[in-house]
């Protein structure tokens, strides 16, 4: 999943800090996903044509994450005309 720049990876428990994402196109990865089983396309033949079992895929890592932005540097004004938003950046 995409996040912006700044975000920070914490365990919900420990507050225990994993990583930050500091460079544009940095890949982490949080857990480990179970390996994929296979459908039931994989056993169809000619013989076979619509088979009605597939094969179960494994268990993955199951673990709650917290992710927080660290920094917000964009900011924006959104308003309806002559409603003071000049004003307020005063």
């Amino acid at each position: 999943m995409e996040v912006p720049l700044g975000t920070i990876a914490k365990k919900e428990n420990s507050d225990e800090i994993l990583f930050e994402i500091t460079h544009h196109g940095d890949e982490k990865i949080l857990v480990k996903g179970g390996r994929g089983g296979q459908g039931n396309t994989h056993f169809k033949s000619a013989t076979n044509q619509t088979p009605r079992y597939a094969q179960p895929g494994e268990q993955g890592i199951e673990e709650t994450v917290i992710l927080e932005l660290k920094i917000l540097a964009d900011v924006g004004l959104v308003g309806f005309p002559n409603a003071g938003k000049s004003t307020f950046c005063r």
